[in-house]
């Protein structure tokens, strides 16, 4: 009987449950793919409104390099993955737009944070425009790494920044707008801070340690005991 009940209690101990559809990474590049995106748009020029169709939070996800959300100056945009729990942000990517013309500095700092709260800030996004250089800026370099690619046509046009978290597991990313002015001039009404024209993240299960059932300890256990009471029957 020692050897069902140690056969038993192997099975059991080495039971497996089906991970769901979304155990895989997913690639949060649509509005349904958050649990939350909030944006807190701030004005255009000093005191006056963005334009409706820079408002737009599906322009962030639709292809398009010339459809953009902007935050306005001082503005900001949260977003919360869906689902939230048990999944980190693994890496992602934010393309700008009109990084190739003159006289529109437009930077942004990059936030993790967990459930839209706890923010830490991991970076610093900048279009290329005095009096600020292109690129990234990192900041805590101990949570993402970072690379730039200055593309579009012309060159430049559309910056793409990209990052990877190398440690700690975050559900939520916001981006803030720093108000920049040229300089030698004023802020004209132009200026609507920094503009989004596409966004995704990609997520990934937070890694668990297996822990072995109660069941299964308990069988294999029960196992191993009726290997001794089989050893002591023949000795």
């Amino acid at each position: 009987m020692a050897r069902p009940l140690l056969a038993v209690a192997l099975v059991a101990g080495g039971l497996t449950i089906a991970l769901p559809s979304w155990a895989a990474p997913i690639v949060h590049d649509t509005i349904p793919a958050f649990g939350a995106i909030t944006l807190n748009q701030g004005p255009r020029g000093t005191s006056m409104t963005v334009a409706p169709e820079r408002s737009v939070i599906g322009n962030m996800f639709d292809n398009s390099l010339t459809s953009i959300t902007s935050l306005g100056r001082g503005g900001s945009i949260e977003f919360l993955i869906a689902p939230s729990a048990g999944r980190y942000i693994s890496s992602g990517q934010a393309i700008e737009l009109t990084g190739g013309t003159s006289g529109f500095p437009e930077t942004a700092n990059l936030f993790l944070g967990n459930n839209l709260a706890g923010w830490v800030q991991v970076g610093t996004l900048r279009n290329g425009h005095a009096p600020n250089a292109a690129g990234w800026s990192g900041v805590n370099n101990a949570v993402i790494t970072t690379s730039y690619v200055s593309g579009g046509s012309p060159a430049g046009t559309n910056p793409t920044f990209n990052f990877t978290v190398v440690s700690g597991f975050y559900n939520s990313i916001r981006l803030v707008d720093v108000p920049q002015v040229p300089p030698g001039s004023g802020v004209s009404n132009n200026f609507d801070g920094f503009d989004i024209a596409e966004f995704e993240v990609t997520s990934n299960l937070i890694p668990v340690t297996t822990v072995p059932e109660p069941i299964a300890l308990a069988l294999f256990g029960l196992g191993l005991a009726g290997l001794a009471a089989a050893r002591r029957g023949r000795a």
